[in-house]
C-alpha cells in the first residue's frame, strides 16, 4: 500500500478516534457523577435513621433512668404514656418480677426476648431482637440496666416504629434499609437484595452510631443509580456531542495540512532530503561554458520509506536542454553540478 494512502487510512481512524472519545469520556465521567449523587443520597438517608434510632435510644435509656420500685399500675401507666414502648419493667437477677406488659407473673428474661442472654459485660445494654414472648412475629428493641444486688431495669421498644420510619424514607426510592442493635436480629424494610440490572449491581452503604452499638445498611437498588445517570447523561450528552464534532473538525483540518503534498515536500526540504542535478550548457561558439540547468529529474531520498527517485516536473520551462545532453548519464551531471554555477559569464 502506498505510503501516502496508508497515512490517509491512518488519519481517518484518529478523526473516529477524535469523535468518539468525547463521548465515551462523557458516559464515563456521567456514571461516576451518577455513583457519587446515589451514594450522597445513601448516607442522608441512614443518617436521618441513625438520628432517629438515637432519638428512641435516647427516650429508652432516660425511661430506665427515671424508674424506681414502682407498683404494677404505675408501669402500665408509664407505658402507656411514652410513645414507642412496648413493655417495661423490673427484674430480680434473670427474672422478671413485674412489667407494664405481663403484670406480677413472672417469667424469665429468656423467655420474654426468646432467645440466650447475651454475655456483654456491661452494666448498660442493649439488643435488637426477633420478637417478644407476647408478640414474637414483631422485632423490637431491648434496653437493660443491671444494678448491683441482682436488681435491673428493663424497656421493649417496638420495633414497627422503626418499620414506619424506614418505610417513609424508602418509599421514593426503593431502598433496603436494615438497622442493628449490638449485632442483633436485623430489623429492614425493603427487598433484602435488589436484583442486578444491565450490568449495574446493588450499591451497599454501610454506617455506625458514634454513640450506641447500632449500626445501619443502606442499600440503593441499580434502577436508582441508572435513573440518577440517565438524568445527569442526558444533561452533559449535547455538549459532549458538540464537542466532539468540533474536535473532529480541527483534527481533520490538522491532518490534512500534515498529510498534502505540499507539506510532505516543505518537510523534505528542510530536512535536505532532496538533491538537484544540473547541467551544463557549452557555447559551441564562444567556446566555453555559458550556464547551468537543472535536470527534469530530481532525486528525493525519503528516510521513512527507504531511497528512491519521484519524477518532477522543472519549472526551468524557458531552459531548453540540448538532447544529446538531456540523455546524459544523470550521475555524470551530479558529478559536474560541484563545478556548475548559474549563469556565468566566463
Amino acid at each position: 500500500m502506498p505510503i501516502l494512502q496508508r497515512k490517509r487510512d491512518y488519519a481517518r481512524l484518529i478523526i473516529i478516534v477524535s469523535g468518539v472519545l468525547p463521548l465515551i469520556l462523557a458516559i464515563f465521567f456521567t456514571a461516576l457523577d451518577a455513583r457519587h449523587t446515589v451514594h450522597q443520597q445513601q448516607v442522608s438517608a441512614a443518617n436521618t435513621l441513625l438520628s432517629q434510632a438515637e432519638k428512641m435510644s435516647d427516650s429508652a435509656w432516660d425511661m430506665i433512668t427515671s424508674l424506681t420500685p414502682v407498683s404494677e399500675s404505675a408501669l402500665q401507666r408509664l407505658g402507656t404514656l411514652n410513645a414507642y414502648f412496648r413493655a417495661i419493667g423490673k427484674l430480680e437477677y434473670d427474672q422478671i418480677a413485674c412489667s407494664s406488659a405481663y403484670g406480677l407473673n413472672s417469667g424469665s428474661l429468656v423467655e420474654m426476648m426468646m432467645r440466650d442472654v447475651p454475655v456483654t459485660g456491661k452494666a448498660w445494654w442493649s439488643l435488637s431482637i426477633a420478637g417478644t414472648y407476647a408478640v414474637p412475629n414483631r422485632p423490637a428493641v431491648l434496653f437493660v440496666r443491671e444494678l448491683p444486688g441482682g436488681e435491673g431495669f428493663w424497656a421493649v421498644i417496638d420495633g414497627q416504629y422503626l418499620i414506619d420510619f424506614m418505610r417513609a424514607i424508602s418509599s421514593a426510592r426503593g431502598y433496603h434499609l436494615s438497622m442493628q442493635f449490638s449485632g442483633g436480629a436485623p430489623i429492614a424494610h425493603g427487598s433484602a437484595q435488589p436484583p442486578a440490572q444491565n450490568w449495574f449491581e446493588p450499591l451497599v452503604y454501610q454506617t455506625s452510631s458514634q454513640r450506641y452499638p447500632l449500626s445501619v445498611t443502606v442499600v440503593a437498588p441499580p434502577g436508582e443509580l441508572i435513573t440518577a445517570w440517565r438524568q445527569v447523561l442526558f444533561i452533559f450528552l449535547p455538549m459532549a456531542a458538540i464537542f466532539s464534532i468540533l474536535l473532529m473538525i480541527l483534527t481533520s483540518n490538522w491532518l490534512q495540512r500534515r498529510i498534502s503534498w505540499r507539506d510532505e515536500i516543505r518537510r523534505a526540504i528542510a530536512a535536505g532530503q532532496f538533491r538537484a542535478h544540473y547541467q551544463l550548457v557549452y557555447d559551441n561558439r564562444l567556446q566555453r561554458r555559458r550556464s547551468a540547468i537543472a535536470l527534469d529529474h530530481a532525486g528525493w531520498q525519503w528516510r521513512a520509506a527507504g531511497h528512491f527517485y519521484r519524477r518532477c516536473r522543472s519549472r526551468r520551462d524557458d531552459c531548453a536542454a540540448d538532447p544529446s545532453s538531456a540523455r546524459s548519464d544523470c550521475g555524470g551531471c551530479a558529478r559536474l553540478a560541484g563545478a556548475c554555477t548559474f549563469p556565468s559569464g566566463d
